[in-house]
């Protein structure tokens, strides 16, 4: 956070210290009220979106890129990508040990560096100038 936090978007509520999602609600709540209460009032449209398996779609060269565009040392990148590559997955039921599976995206759940960088990527989405392939 020492490195990117002043470059993340002010209104990112989750994964930081400090905030949590009742901090959201009460800043939505305002400003569809503030909307609302305008003496021209203005139609607030709201679009919700499921992130449950957004941990395992993150694309490794995304967040590097993004990393890179914020200006990150590239001593703290290495780590990154030490960080997210081989990683493999292997799935056990009833005492039973399946083949590993190389993941060539996601990102580990349960770590705050895991955390860490789905923030980076959702506070990149949508702009125009990330190119994911």
């Amino acid at each position: 956070m020492t490195y990117i936090g002043d470059k993340l978007d002010w209104a990112q509520f989750g994964g930081i210290k400090g905030s949590s999602i009742t901090h959201y609600l009460i800043e939505f709540i305002n400003f569809i009220q503030y909307n609302l209460d305008l003496l021209i009032p203005h139609a607030v449209i709201v679009a919700f979106i499921d992130y449950s398996k957004a941990f395992n779609r993150i694309s490794h060269t995304v967040v590097i890129k993004i990393l890179n565009d914020m200006g990150v040392l590239s001593w703290l990148i290495t780590i990154v990508i030490g960080f997210l590559k081989e990683r493999e997955l292997i799935v056990r039921f009833q005492g039973l040990h399946f083949a590993r599976k190389s993941l060539p995206a996601g990102s580990p759940q349960g770590t705050r560096l895991g955390l860490l960088i789905f923030l980076i990527l959702i506070n990149f989405a949508g702009h125009k100038d990330i190119k994911t392939r």
